[in-house]
């Protein structure tokens, strides 16, 4: 096989496409494709490796270098393979007559596809430790580098020739077929789009790479480049943003108070805990209340507070919800909705509301995270109602989970959070384990606010 500077230069411009559409990847916050952002990062990095493999076998010819090429074409084949389950069970499907089935079913073809990455890996690397284990010969091949023209190349045995075969047909089949299904079954449009070109984009690498190793391998330089345009695609499918990254970019609140006697009217909320509105910002309080009682005052008082200070205010709750019921007139308001009804974020009738899967903790970590940096140089308060909600969802473990880590996000002192919780509704462990998590706790009841701690 002759290696003209043509094919060189080849290699070399596939390889800094794929490095740079890595990176174009590793840099997106927010993206429907964020979730497997780290996959395709790693599949990315392993093209990288099977292109250089290709270049370094022209410079150092040997079986130890050509085994460098199907395994970094495994993994990856295996990283991607494993970001395709994840999506497949990430984003809503349309109903099928029997989904329990349906998913079992998804999990045992990855497994299949996993075993055979495995079996693949285990024919690539383990003859080298058995010399009666023939694996591949190697023969003369042109080349640039020697005046004579002539370095070793090599020719695979019949048997392992059959198992990189399986390992490229399986890595056309099971990720560009599960997307394409997933495409067509994905009831939002842009995660349609998304998934659809992620099916084509695969299916034309793993083509173009099967293709010219079975039939062109005059062609491989070709192949790679078509390949890297093709992650060039995959890396553009990452570019949409999310609703939420889109929804949070808001425009600065008026601050409405000013100082003295006039300010007071505001900030009923602090001076009801025997603090000043400053003492306030950046505590993240737990609120537990009585449904009973008139706690959506003290909740309103709170937001009317932030108003006075030029704060923005996001709110999660339940469409409907009595603490919606009293501040859905106000458009300066974010409004996270918490529904059962979609699996990925969805835009509300308002151009401040989006509606949100309650069972995500990821997605709902995802809208704290935009909701503080997309303020970077303002005050910004979070009323999440209410965590009771959460439990029975997602149960008090995952509950847990999420709790430690939005508060790990909102730990910036320009960041106020109340999360609300009815205990009554819980066994008393449950309040016991959320309880441990914050420093600063009240409760609103029949007899009005009483502080139970307030961290120094």
């Amino acid at each position: 096989m002759s290696l003209t500077p043509l094919h060189l230069a080849g290699y070399v411009v596939s390889l800094i496409m794929t490095l740079s559409a890595m990176f174009f990847i590793a840099r997106q916050k927010m993206s429907y494709l964020t979730v497997v952002r780290n996959q395709f990062v790693m599949a990315f990095l392993a093209f990288a490796a099977l292109i250089s493999s290709e270049i370094y076998f022209e410079i150092n010819p040997s079986l130890e270098a050509m085994r460098m090429q199907p395994a970094s074409c495994i993994i990856a084949a295996t990283a991607i393979g494993w970001a395709v389950a994840k999506l497949s069970g990430r984003y809503e499907l349309k109903s099928t007559a029997n989904p329990v089935s349906t998913a079992a079913s998804g999990r045992k073809f990855f497994y299949l596809y996993v075993g055979i990455m495995l079996i693949g890996l285990i024919s690539t690397f383990v003859p080298q430790m058995f010399s009666e284990i023939p694996q591949a010969t190697l023969i003369e091949r042109e080349s640039i580098l020697s005046s004579r023209e002539v370095i070793i190349g090599f020719e695979l045995e019949l048997w392992y020739s059959l198992v990189i075969l399986a390992v490229l047909i399986a890595f056309w089949a099971y990720p560009g077929i599960t997307l394409y299904l997933l495409s067509r079954r994905a009831s939002n449009e842009k995660v349609k789009q998304s998934t659809k070109t992620l099916s084509f984009s695969i299916i034309a690498i793993a083509g173009s790479v099967t293709l010219s190793n079975l039939f062109f391998q005059e062609g491989t330089y070709l192949a790679y480049l078509i390949a890297s345009v093709f992650f060039g695609l995959i890396a553009y499918s990452f570019r949409e943003r999310t609703i939420l990254s889109m929804l949070i970019e808001t425009e600065p609140v008026a601050r409405l108070a000013s100082s003295g006697d006039a300010a007071k009217q505001y900030y009923v909320f602090s001076e009801s805990i025997g603090l000043t509105h400053r003492q306030v910002m950046g505590r993240k309080i737990l609120f537990e209340f009585d449904p009973s009682s008139d706690y959506e005052k003290a909740v309103k008082d709170f937001m009317k507070e932030a108003f006075a200070d030029g704060e923005s205010v996001a709110l999660f709750t339940r469409m409907g919800s009595a603490i919606h019921s009293i501040s859905d007139k106000q458009e300066v308001i974010q409004f996270f909705f918490l529904t059962q009804r979609v699996s990925v974020p969805t835009a509300g009738d308002s151009k401040n509301e989006i509606l949100l899967p309650i069972n995500s903790a990821s997605l709902l970590l995802d809208a704290l995270d935009e909701i503080v940096k997309g303020h970077p140089q303002e005050n910004v308060s979070v009323i999440f109602d209410d965590l009771s909600g959460l439990v029975l969802s997602m149960g008090l473990e995952k509950t847990y989970e999420f709790l430690r880590y939005a508060l790990e996000v909102l730990a910036s002192k320009k960041a106020t959070a109340l999360f609300l919780f009815n205990p009554e509704a819980h066994d008393p462990k449950v309040a016991f384990s959320l309880r441990t998590l914050f420093n600063n706790q009240m409760s609103y009841g029949r007899d009005g606010l009483r502080v139970f701690k307030l961290s120094k």
